[in-house]
């Protein structure tokens, strides 16, 4: 029979060095999912509104256009074909702004479509004297697309391509497209109008003259004149029938006309499942003498199919910017957790190898003194010779000292590193502070022949004591390291003061030395100290508000203190 494990102490987790790359994968995937989420959200109420117009744009044209054929029907003989002109062009401006197809029945006759096409339409206002000025205005139709085949034959142009990009962006935003095209996401499209045209005042239709190919500007006015066709591309081809006999030559340059740009595909248009708008058949519509009883339909798109084709098919730049958006907020937010996080745990991990790095030094620089101790108190136990013993007593002193002054050296550097010092302002003259303390160890550099020369003058209104800690460890490093037969010179001025000295140290990392316990010769000998002087040093200026830094190139090591 099993027993469980009672009182099992869980395995404690080694603290390891984190990865900012981890953390940002991590957070970078959620992110990247909330925001896609957001984003569905966000473009399905974009399609939404844009379905919603739609609708709207599909309900105020159908309501006009039914008017028009009710005028229509309802108007007398006499006027109706004025009712027929205005319900012709407003059928071309129904293709052009609806980019469907509609046709106009009555009595189960067909009597205006919508043309298909792009382009297939022009309205001209005849206001001028060259064109017999009476006011009125007449739209042409494209009789045959047939004649625009040379537009097509060197493969530059597609009316289907262009045309249907047109429609796509028409719907967009135009801030959008003009911040698309001026960052040259947006692709440019052409698209095609007439300079001139040959008219057929009874038939109503026209033949194609000078057509002119270039870039499609889509929301912004375009002029065809020399200026404009310099910055795009202009491109004029003759579509001239060979025969135009009984057609008027007319330079839509010179009159008013309007060039309808609409797109109606043919293959996208089925019948079959088109809206049909009627009157009530059951109600009599009674003319004047020659009127009769008539039955109108209107064969079009329908609301749904419509509001549909603007939802799904359109809004590209839209749902481009919003998909940008979101990576980019989310790079943003996983780059910030990520940094905040990482920053967290490099933290607890810089105080744990800090921590061990530390008790690690100590206990090597206690480890020694202690070890010969233990030897000289054995030799002083089982040796019995006067001059051996006392020499023994000699270095266990010595020994004793060392840790003294190691530990002397640790209570300070805690004592520095919690900056708990009062912070008591006097004014200090540098000059004489640094010659004090010189003088304190003069001794140590006369032994290794060592001349320090004290240049400037200098005050600092700072905390004395934290000051002197600081200047006096800096004279005390120098006593140590500096290279016997040399000279330490202290340059002072207002902004602080800087020491330098030739030293026989081979430094890999300079700037390492201001961490605790760390000394420029990788051994730790007994007379280097705890490699503790220059952590105090910068302990003690920071906690007065002052900085250290310190160099070493060419065997020269240098120390400045800055105010």
């Amino acid at each position: 029979m099993k027993t469980k494990k009672r009182n099992v102490i869980p395995k404690k987790k080694a603290i390891k060095k984190p990865k900012f790359i981890k953390f940002f994968a991590i957070w970078l995937a959620i992110f990247l999912a909330i925001s896609m989420a957001a984003s569905y959200f966000v473009i399905g109420v974009c399609r939404q509104n844009s379905k919603t117009k739609a609708i709207s744009k599909w309900n105020s044209y159908t309501q006009e256009l039914t008017k028009l054929v009710n005028d229509y029907c309802a108007a007398d003989e006499d006027v109706r074909e004025i009712y027929y002109k205005r319900l012709r062009e407003f059928v071309i401006r129904y293709g052009e702004e609806m980019n469907e197809y509609c046709g106009i029945y009555i009595d189960n006759e067909k009597i205006l479509e919508a043309p298909c096409g792009a382009l297939d339409a022009v309205s001209i206002t005849y206001d001028s004297d060259d064109y017999e000025s009476d006011g009125r205005t007449e739209v042409y139709y494209l009789e045959d697309r047939s004649y625009l085949d040379p537009v097509t034959k060197n493969g530059k142009y597609d009316f289907d391509k262009y045309a249907n990009q047109n429609e796509v962006y028409a719907a967009e935003n135009e801030t959008l497209v003009k911040i698309a095209r001026f960052l040259g996401l947006k692709p440019k499209a052409l698209c095609h109008g007439y300079s001139t045209i040959y008219v057929n005042e009874k038939t109503h239709t026209f033949l194609p003259g000078e057509v002119n190919i270039f870039y499609d500007h889509y929301n912004e006015d375009f002029e065809y004149d020399e200026e404009d066709a310099k910055d795009t591309f202009f491109e004029k081809i003759d579509c001239t029938p060979k025969d135009t006999k009984g057609y008027k030559l007319i330079d839509l340059s010179e009159c008013d006309a309007m060039q309808y740009d609409g797109y109606m595909n043919p293959a996208l248009t089925d019948i079959n499942n088109a809206e049909s708008i009627t009157n009530d058949s059951s109600e009599d519509i009674n003319f004047d003498d020659t009127a009769s009883v008539m039955n109108w339909e209107i064969l079009t798109v329908s609301a749904e199919d419509f509001s549909n084709k603007a939802c799904f098919k359109a809004l590209p730049l839209t749902t481009a910017l919003i998909l940008i958006v979101a990576c980019l907020v989310a790079l943003l937010l996983a780059i910030t957790v990520s940094t905040i996080i990482y920053s967290s745990k490099k933290t607890v991990w810089e105080i744990f190898e800090y921590r061990k790095k530390t008790t690690a030094a100590m206990a090597h620089d206690l480890k020694t003194p202690l070890a010969a101790m233990s030897a000289y108190a054995e030799n002083l136990e089982y040796d019995t010779d006067p001059e051996k013993r006392a020499y023994y007593s000699s270095k266990v002193r010595e020994n004793v000292s060392f840790m003294n002054k190691t530990i002397e050296g640790i209570l300070m550097f805690t004592k520095s590193e919690t900056g708990t010092a009062k912070s008591v302002a006097r004014d200090i003259d540098v000059h004489a502070l640094i010659e004090a303390e010189y003088n304190a160890v003069a001794e140590l550099f006369e032994k290794k022949n060592i001349k320090v020369e004290i240049k400037g003058e200098g005050h600092v209104k700072s905390n004395k004591e934290l000051i002197d800690q600081a200047v006096r460890n800096l004279v005390g490093n120098a006593t140590k390291y500096a290279r016997p037969d040399t000279t330490v010179n202290i340059v002072i001025d207002n902004k602080g003061f800087t020491m330098t000295n030739l030293t026989d140290q081979k430094i890999k990392n300079v700037k390492d030395l201001k961490k605790p316990f760390v000394k420029g010769e990788e051994s730790r000998d007994a007379e280097g100290g705890a490699g503790l002087g220059l952590s105090i040093v910068e302990n003690c200026l920071l906690s007065a508000g002052h900085s250290l830094d310190i160099e070493f190139e060419d065997e020269t090591f240098e120390a400045t203190v800055r105010w």
